[in-house]
């Protein structure tokens, strides 16, 4: 139950089961003061020793939110209201006064004694109702002093709560005042002593009575005063129930484990807050109606899983933290959580507003906590908007909690949204010598340093304090062997069997997370047994792993299973937040039941939802060829020809689902060639080529380009197709040559126009390559490719200003091109 203080307003936690059917004492441990506690979750003031209380309450006052008064409602902290002036309402503060109801003032103008007001006392617990008074003028002077003085129900009396208000007094002589000059006479000083002595011995009754409830201690709530008591809703009771089966009955006591996990969280790590958050989670467990607990449960969670909630996860967390927004009334550190388990997901408009509408109102505590991280949810919000807002949030962040970890990590975010690599790479660096159990902050670097190219210092990073940060830097470590530049799967197997060799001490999720990748770095190195054995043990342990069903899927897909190919799809689909990805992987699905003209359709749909997926376009064509449509096939590969000619897909969102490159394409190849007779053999064919060329399958794409040759001297795009192999393979010299020819024949060509520049570009001639790269993305605006050669060709030849501008562009647009990063970071390094 909870309880707020009335002279401080506090709120505390009481237990039910202390509290007596007359009530309990309640101390408050801030302020010292006492006050009555019934069972019906209302606290009652325990009042100064005589002091006489207004038979009916203040109003409540008016909450926001529109919330209607209830039972449950705690009213805060409203001081005691004074008995009126039943003539002219004012506030009667002496006791004489009060005991006649009337003031002074209205004394002097009636003239005559007025018939007084009783006042009300608080009964005794446990007494028997008295019967209401009669109507005071109907009493006259002296009656109902008498033993057997019985007094009749009158109207106009109001009652306290409900409870029926103590015998009334009778009425009283007036006494003389004060300002009159009339000395007062005997019978006025006797009766004013009656008054006073009947005063004494009611004030000293209650007094008795309070002072023998027993007194019970309550527990700091830290949440907001006003409260509406609601019972846990089905979402909690299904989390709580499944923490249950988890932990069993934990030890301590749930205040114990809010503090314990409100320590863990200040520190600002993600290792700590996953510890906070088996304390909360604790909490919960020991009791449901917790809201400081939920609130830690949901910050706890969002800063610990944020980089790798899955959608389901999402979307339970936040559903518990709106119940926890209705249940404390918008406490702030309630808005807070809210506010970070939102910026997992920050792309859309109105969740960045609600976002923003949420930190700032929790701007307004009194804790310097809540309002640092309010500052630091409104800091990642402005990193789209203003950079310069946005350290200035984190720098008021800092100066409210000191050595805030989160605060450095968004800084550095902030400088890599600048463009400013170097500076961010050194914060992390910093950060990490200051606290070099921060593991965020060690990932962050192993993973900025792997963006921009420098896989070793990424590797050198994270095994350095690979001991210090034990599963978490592990599976880092892993990450970056298998999905980085220069991939050392057959590494990368090694590290996570070692990690998953203490599996009884890991967590769930964290051993189905090493298993995931324990199989998609088998299926790296070709190993498909190994690497379906782990993903099945990964959906043991956590069965609906949409991670582990992709694996099982890119498995299914592989040896052309199709019935467990769809079985997988479901398990994936709608839970991994690429909807182009989901689209592509449901077509290729289509195309191992036989149903191409459907698949073709799905490809069709995965290019509409995500423009980059030349993949999607290449199968849109190999399965309209597999339908039989020719003509619908080499239009689709035209298009898919136009396209960005080094880049067949997007970068992965998740490293749980990453994806080798040309992976995605794998089964597209062969398609085209059953087209190649009669006047489509050449179409035919360099389609082929395309498609082998993105599925990196160099050798086989330059030998269907010779063959389009052989037939067709001027085709610029075969052409082309072999300049690019040329180039990979590091034959500068024929890629010169054939950039040459393809340029000459397709001048109206931006894939021939691409090609020459490269090998230009290669050759060391910067000021042909330049104009080349020009013209090419002049004719295909757009392509990131292009576009990023570009602005490296320009820096190389002095427009260094000139090139940056345009790739802080791009990196705006698409913080997941990693080319643009590069080439950003590049030129800042020649300064």
């Amino acid at each position: 139950m909870r309880i707020v203080c009335q002279q401080c307003s506090a709120a505390y936690l009481i237990d039910d089961k202390v509290i007596t059917p007359r009530g309990v004492r309640a101390q408050c441990p801030r302020c010292r003061h006492l006050q009555l506690v019934k069972r019906d979750g209302e606290a009652v003031p325990a009042t100064a020793m005589g002091a006489p209380q207004h038979a009916a309450p203040p109003p409540p006052p008016e909450r926001s939110g529109g919330h209607s008064s209830s039972p449950f409602e705690f009213r805060g902290a409203a001081p005691l209201g004074l008995p009126p002036c039943r003539t002219c309402g004012a506030a009667l503060a002496d006791a004489f006064d009060q005991a006649l109801g009337l003031c002074e003032l209205c004394r002097q103008a009636a003239g005559a004694t007025p018939p007084p007001t009783p006042p009300s006392f608080p009964r005794p617990l446990g007494a028997t109702p008295p019967r209401p008074p009669a109507a005071i003028s109907a009493l006259p002077l002296g009656e109902g002093l008498g033993e057997g003085a019985v007094a009749k129900p009158g109207a106009g009396q109001s009652f306290n709560g409900g409870v029926a208000p103590p015998t009334a007094m009778p009425p009283l002589p007036r006494a003389p005042s004060a300002r009159r000059n009339t000395p007062p006479g005997r019978s006025g000083v006797r009766r004013w002593w009656v008054v006073a002595a009947a005063m004494g011995l009611f004030a000293a009754g209650g007094a008795f009575l309070y002072l023998r409830l027993p007194t019970v201690d309550v527990q700091p709530s830290r949440v907001a005063p006003a409260l509406i008591l609601r019972a846990p809703s089905p979402e909690l009771d299904k989390a709580v129930a499944r923490w249950r089966r988890a932990i069993g009955k934990p030890g301590g006591t749930a205040r114990e484990h809010v503090e314990k996990g409100r320590d863990a969280l200040a520190t600002g790590t993600r290792e700590r807050a996953l510890r906070a958050e088996a304390h909360f989670q604790r909490a919960l467990v020991l009791e449901p109606g917790n809201d400081t607990a939920l609130a830690g449960w949901v910050q706890a969670f969002a800063l610990g899983h944020a980089a790798r909630m899955e959608e389901p996860e999402y979307r339970e967390a936040l559903a518990l933290a709106e119940e926890g927004l209705a249940r404390s009334v918008r406490a702030p550190d309630m808005l807070v959580s809210t506010a970070q388990i939102l910026l997992a997901r920050p792309g859309q408009s109105d969740v960045r507003e609600r976002v923003r509408t949420l930190a700032s109102e929790a701007l307004g505590s009194h804790e310097p906590g809540v309002q640092a991280e309010a500052h630091v949810a409104l800091a990642r919000l402005q990193l789209e908007d203003s950079l310069a807002l946005a350290m200035e949030h984190l720098d008021k962040a800092e100066a409210l909690r000191p050595g805030m970890g989160r605060v450095s990590l968004v800084r550095a975010l902030a400088l890599e949204f600048e463009g400013r690599y170097g500076p961010a790479l050194e914060l992390l660096r910093k950060r990490v010598s200051e606290d070099p159990g921060d593991v965020e902050a060690l990932r962050a670097l192993g993973r900025l340093h792997a963006e921009l190219g420098q896989s070793a210092q990424a590797r050198s990073a994270l095994e350095a304090r690979r001991g210090a940060g034990g599963v978490e830097l592990g599976r880092a470590l892993a990450v970056l062997l298998y999905q980085s530049d220069g991939a050392q799967p057959r590494e990368a197997v090694r590290v996570l069997r070692q990690l998953l060799e203490k599996r009884e001490g890991l967590e769930q999720r964290d051993a189905a997370e090493l298993l995931v990748h324990l199989a998609a770095a088998e299926r790296a190195q070709g190993n498909a047994a190994a690497a379906r054995r782990a993903a099945e043990d990964a959906l043991r342990v956590a069965p609906e792993d949409p991670a582990a069903h992709l694996q099982l899927l890119m498995l299914a897909l592989g040896r052309r299973d199709a019935e467990a190919a769809a079985r997988h799809l479901k398990g994936f689909a709608g839970r991994s937040g690429d909807a182009g990805l989901e689209a592509l992987l449901e077509g290729r699905v289509l195309v191992l039941q036989r149903r191409p003209a459907e698949a073709m359709e799905r490809f069709l749909e995965a290019v509409k939802r995500d423009a980059r997926r030349v993949d999607a376009q290449l199968w849109a064509g190999a399965a309209a060829a597999l339908a039989g449509r020719g003509p619908d096939a080499f239009r689709l590969l035209l298009a898919a020809q136009a396209m960005d000619p080094a880049r067949t897909a997007p970068p992965t969102r998740s490293e749980r689902f990453f994806l080798r490159a040309g992976e995605t394409l794998e089964g597209a190849e062969g398609h085209l060639l059953k087209l190649a007779r009669g006047p489509d053999v050449l179409h035919a064919r360099l389609y082929e080529a395309l498609i082998r060329f993105h599925q990196r399958d160099l050798r086989s794409a330059d030998r269907l380009a010779r063959d389009v040759l052989a037939a067709d001297v001027r085709n610029a795009a075969a052409y082309s197709l072999r300049t690019l192999v040329a180039l990979a393979q590091g034959n500068r010299k024929a890629a010169l040559e054939l950039g040459a020819q393809a340029e000459r024949n397709g001048r109206q060509l931006a894939l021939a126009r691409y090609a020459h520049g490269e090998a230009l570009a290669a050759s060391g001639d910067s000021a042909r390559a330049l104009q080349a790269m020009r013209e090419a993305l002049a004719l295909a605006p757009g392509l990131p490719t292009l576009a990023v050669r570009l602005a490296e060709l320009e820096a190389a030849t002095g427009a260094r200003d000139v090139a940056r501008e345009q790739l802080l562009k791009m990196v705006a647009r698409d913080r997941s091109d990693r080319a643009a990063k590069r080439a950003l970071y590049a030129i800042d390094r020649r300064g």
